[in-house]
């Protein structure tokens, strides 16, 4: 017969766990889509949220909805608006002006080319606060203008943004 070995038991002490500390949900902020739509008006969407507007199609920008959602959280620019915006500029992230330019953002008349499509985002972002809306207010009608002058712009955009937030 063998000698059994007896083990001394460890005694484990319970400690209370730490509180789990969420990031703070914020509410989702949607604005109707008229021509007195506010473009610095936080939707405080997540890049989940926007993907949803996608609406299963769309898919070429759903790359860049972190920078969406980061330009919104540092320039306070609405991240709905500068989706719509994107897409329609580029396609649905099919087609560029100028190098990994997907907002057809120019300087001096030219075509500016950035050294990645998220620097594209967060410039754009940067200029449409630091330079436009200065001179054009927040109002999406004077922002429209003058980012761009062609016939019917405006009323597409809308368009587009009534769909991305109709899916939501």
């Amino acid at each position: 017969m063998v000698n059994p070995v007896i083990l001394e038991k460890e005694v484990i002490e319970y400690k209370e766990p730490e509180p789990i500390i969420e990031e703070e949900i914020l509410e989702k902020n949607l604005q109707p889509i008229d021509m007195n739509y506010d473009i610095m008006v936080k939707t405080n969407l997540t890049k989940e949220d926007l993907v949803r507007t996608l609406g299963g199609i769309r898919q070429g920008i759903e790359p860049y909805l972190d920078a969406i959602v980061e330009a919104e959280k540092v320039y306070g620019i609405n991240s709905l608006y500068l989706t719509a915006a994107l897409g329609y500029e580029s396609g649905w992230g099919e087609y560029e002006s100028g190098y990994n330019n997907i907002s057809g953002w120019v300087i001096d008349g030219q075509f500016y080319n950035f050294n990645s499509r998220y620097e594209c985002i967060m410039t754009t972002a940067a200029g449409l606060v630091n330079d436009f809306v200065p001179d054009t207010g927040t109002n999406i009608v004077n922002v429209a203008n003058r980012y761009c002058q062609d016939y019917g712009y405006l009323d597409t955009l809308l368009q587009i943004m009534s769909e991305l937030q109709n899916n939501l």
